[in-house]
This record gives structure tokens, sequence and C-alpha cells, in this order.
């Protein structure tokens, strides 16, 4: 009991102040607390591995374990142990399934992602809240709300209001889903070919907004199960957002040059797939585009700790995954440029730290250079 008070209030800390006020939200600090008694009590009991509590978590595999007649699998076991709380069976926990993951794994939350789960969550009653999250609530509607709010999402596609892909696929499992329960008169097929339309359009006007989720869902709240067509079209809106940032590369290649010289963390972030969250760059072949003098001028001007902790980790990260190499073979050549720029550089300040640390960015370049041409054998020529 004293470990799970002591797990509430490491999330209670990370509430808005908002959100601790007993008297406007009791029964979100009631569930909250249920919740984190529940994973802090069976953490200390043994008896679940960190995957399961995921599922725990999860409206489909809840009801799927709920349905398990073993009654030595202990997640079932648990499952049914706790039905009457409603966690995961009918109602969306907060934080979602991949916060508590984080929370297991780490002891931490993300106070901006708890924060924007609870604002998006049933708790908090605000007629401001974007149409999707409120028909993503839609048991909480009356009939006519459902409907009103439903064409309204819908008129928001047709004009194509929505930019963020998160979002976008958040509307379109939801339209899948209603449609399959006769809440939403089009086909599984017009839906699809519809939201395909959309993301492509938004592509080709260089409008489609990258939004870093996670399988199970964003800002808070899950993706409605829909399948392998969920799979697939995620899949479609990554490859399209993609193939809009090729043909942005050159110009975004120039700011991405300012990240560097005013906050070379944030050049960083947006290469390295870092911590479950991808780059904004991290597979897309932008330092192709880069000049070479002018990027290790930019090298030669930062301070000797960026060199050692910044520059060195994108070096040795952003090539160390061979699924991702493929992508960046274009930056071999300009590897093998800047390796030779670097190394002039490193001979004018040799003695130095800086010298050396240069010395060392070489030597992981080298490495890196290596690995591309392994790369380019393996994937052909292209």
């Amino acid at each position: 009991i004293r470990m799970a008070m002591i797990d509430f209030v490491r999330i209670f800390d990370a509430l808005d102040d908002q959100f601790k006020d007993p008297n406007k939200f009791r029964e979100l600090l009631r569930f909250l607390l249920m919740e984190t008694s529940i994973v802090t009590l069976e953490r200390c009991h043994g008896e679940l591995k960190l995957d399961d509590f995921r599922l725990m978590f999860s409206p489909v595999e809840h009801i799927f374990a709920l349905q398990e007649e073993d009654e030595a699998d202990p997640l079932a076991r648990i499952v049914r142990k706790y039905v009457e709380t409603g966690i995961g069976l009918t109602e969306e926990p907060v934080p979602d399934a991949a916060q508590w993951e984080q929370f297991i794994r780490t002891g931490f939350f993300d106070p901006a992602k708890l924060n924007e789960a609870v604002r998006n969550s049933r708790f908090v009653a605000d007629q401001n809240r974007p149409n999707w999250v409120k028909l993503w609530h839609w048991r909480d509607l009356a009939d006519d709300e459902f409907n009103k709010i439903l064409g309204e999402v819908d008129e928001e596609i047709k004009r194509e209001v929505h930019r963020n892909t998160a979002v976008i696929k958040h509307i379109y499992a939801m339209f899948l889903w209603f449609s399959e329960r006769g809440l939403y008169q089009k086909s599984d097929k017009t839906i699809t070919e519809r939201f395909q339309r959309y993301v492509q359009r938004l592509a080709e006007q260089g409008e489609l907004k990258w939004q870093e989720d996670d399988e199970s869902g964003y800002a808070g709240l899950g993706y409605y199960p829909v399948g392998e067509r969920f799979g697939e079209f995620s899949r479609f809106v990554r490859e399209r957002f993609e193939k809009q940032q090729m043909a942005r590369l050159p110009d975004q290649a120039n700011e991405l040059l300012g990240d560097l010289k005013r906050d070379p963390s944030e050049f960083y972030r947006k290469l390295i797939s870092d911590g479950g969250e991808e780059g904004e760059f991290a597979r897309l072949p932008i330092l192709a585009h880069l000049n070479p003098d002018y990027f290790v001028e930019a090298l030669s001007g930062l301070h000797n700790i960026w060199l050692s902790r910044i520059i060195l980790s994108i070096f040795k990260e952003r090539y160390s995954k061979d699924w991702i190499n493929r992508f960046l073979l274009p930056e071999l050549e300009w590897l093998e440029k800047v390796k030779e720029k670097i190394s002039e550089k490193a001979q004018e300040k040799a003695g130095v730290v800086s010298g050396q640390l240069l010395r060392d960015i070489e030597e992981l370049i080298d490495r890196a250079i290596e690995t591309l041409r392994k790369a380019k054998e393996v994937n052909g020529n292209r």
C-alpha cells in the first residue's frame, strides 16, 4: 500500500495544477488512485511480465483475456479479478497503455503526454475539445449528438481540415469501426479509398504533418481496433509522408544546418530514433543535401561539450540500424566528403581538445561509411 501511494504521488505531481483540484476532478483522482494501486500491487506480486501490463490496459486484449479459459494464466486471472473496475474493458485507461509501460520501465510519466491524455479523457467535460475527440467518446453522446458530431467530423474530412497524421488515423479507424456496427453508412472499401485520396492530396501539396505516435494510440486515446486494415493504412500514410519529405529535403537541409548552429540537441533529435520516438529525418537522407563545407564549418564553431555529447552520438547512432540504413544510402558520398574535410580540420587543431574530438568524429564517420557500403552491397547499387 505504501508503494502504491508513492507511485500515486508521482502521477499526481505530473498533473497540471488545474487537475489536482479534488472538488472539480474528484472522479479523475479517484480513478488514477485505483489504477495506480492495481498496477503497483500486481508489480509487487510479481506474476505479470512487462508486456502483460500493456495488454491489461488495452481494451481488445482485455476482452480476449476475459475469455481465456486457462485458470493458470496470470493475466486472465488478474483481469477477471478487476473486471468490476472497468479498467481497459469498458473505458479507456488514463494514462494509456504506452504511458503505463513507460512508467513501469522508468518510474516516471511524461507530464505533457499525461496531461494531454487527461484533457482528452471523459473526466474533462470540455466543449472546446476537437470534434474527433468528442466522437471518440461516442458512448457518452445522445443519439442526436452522435449523429451531429459524426456529420461534423465527416465534413472536416471533406474540407481537408486535418493535417496531423495521427488524427487522420484516429478518424479513419473510428469510421471503419462505426461502419462495421451500422453507425456510419459507408462501406470499408469506400472509407479506405476516401482516406487514401485525402492523404495523397495532402502529401502532393506538402501539407501532411507527421505526428509520431505508437501502435496503440495518440493523445492518450487508443486507436479503435479494426484489424489489418489499420496497419495497411498506417504504412500508406508513412510512405506518402516520406515521399512528400523527399521532395522538400533540399530546403529543409538549410533549416537543419541552422538547428546545428543554434541548438545541437534539436539537430540530434531530428536525425535519431531515440527512446521509442523516431526523429523527423531518422530515415530520410537529408544530410546528403547539406553542403559539406558549411557543415564542417558549423561543427568547428561548436563548444567541445556539444562535439563530445551530441555530434559523436549522432554518427554513432544514426547508422546503427540495418533496416534504416537502406534509406540512408544517398548519404554515403556526403560522409566521404565530410570525413576528408574533418580530417583536414583536425590536423589544424592538433594538440588541443577540439582537435582530438574531431579525430573521434572522423573515426565514427569512417565506421558509418563502411556500414553504408555494406548496406549498398546488400541492397544493390541504388
